[in-house]
């Protein structure tokens, strides 16, 4: 029977293949859209493979950061359960962030 470390790794593995899989399925496809006019990055994973190397150490630095990232990108938490504690830590989420996202959702609708 393999250890919970042996388990974990593999999982690991086997997400990881997943993603690269994803990435090389996805890119060539998001190329030929045109005309995105919204692009969400909910969480970290998101972020890294479309930020690269303008993605910061954190998800809060990366997110605090959202407009630098701006018209291309709005980056955002994940919207788990979990992220409750960070919603009440980040305030300036839901006053600053989420309102212009709502603004350019509603530009794009209307």
């Amino acid at each position: 029977m393999p250890t919970l470390t042996q388990t974990i790794l593999n999982i690991t593995s086997s997400l990881l293949c997943h993603q690269l899989r994803l990435a090389r399925f996805l890119r060539p496809k998001l190329e030929k859209v045109p005309q995105i006019k919204l692009t969400l990055l909910i969480g970290q994973y998101s972020q890294g493979w479309f930020l690269n190397d303008a993605k910061k150490n954190t998800l809060t630095e990366t997110v605090k950061s959202w407009e630098e990232y701006q018209p291309k990108y709005f980056v955002l938490p994940h919207p788990s359960p979990r992220n409750n504690i960070w919603l009440k830590k980040n305030p300036w989420f839901e006053k600053q962030l989420v309102p212009k996202l709502k603004k350019k959702v509603e530009e794009l609708i209307f």
